[in-house]
C-alpha cells in the first residue's frame, strides 16, 4: 500500500491511498470541540479533493476531549462524509478510557447514517474490513 502524504502536524495526519480511494487519517493527543471539528471539516476537504470512499480513522493515541464533539460526529459528520462519498469507516478506538467513551457516543448516534462505521482495536483487523469493502 503506497501512501501520499496530504498533512502532517504532530497531533493530526492524513495519508491517501490513491488505489484503494483510501484516507489514512491519525489522530494523536488532546483536542478541544472546537480543534476537533475543525480537523474533521480539513478531513471532509481531503475526502473531496482525493475522491476517497473510505477511511482508516486511527485514534488509539487520543486522550479526553471529545466529549462535546461526540454527537456532532455521529449525527452530523458521518452523515456529510457520506453525502460527500465515503462508503466505510474503520476506526481504531483509543486507548485511553474517557476518549474511548467519547468514541462509543459517537458510533451511538451514528447507527442509522448512510456509512457504514466499524470500531476495532486492532489497526490489522481494521484494514482487513476496509480493503474488504467494495
Amino acid at each position: 500500500m503506497t501512501l501520499q502524504l496530504l498533512f502532517d502536524t504532530p497531533g493530526f495526519t492524513v495519508t491517501h491511498d490513491c488505489r484503494h480511494k483510501l484516507l489514512h487519517v491519525t489522530w494523536r493527543g488532546t483536542y478541544t470541540a472546537a480543534s476537533a471539528i475543525t480537523h474533521c471539516y480539513l478531513l471532509l476537504d481531503f475526502v473531496r479533493t482525493t475522491c476517497s470512499t473510505k477511511i482508516f480513522n486511527d485514534s488509539a493515541e487520543v486522550f479526553d476531549g471529545w466529549q462535546e464533539a461526540s454527537q456532532w460526529v455521529g449525527k452530523d459528520f458521518f452523515q456529510i462524509l457520506g453525502q460527500a462519498g465515503v462508503e466505510a469507516i474503520a476506526w481504531v478506538t483509543a486507548m485511553d478510557w474517557p476518549a474511548r467513551t467519547c468514541i462509543e457516543l459517537a458510533m451511538n448516534h451514528a447507527q442509522a447514517l448512510p456509512v457504514a462505521t466499524f470500531e476495532f482495536d486492532q489497526e490489522q483487523a481494521a484494514r482487513s474490513w476496509l480493503l474488504s469493502i467494495r
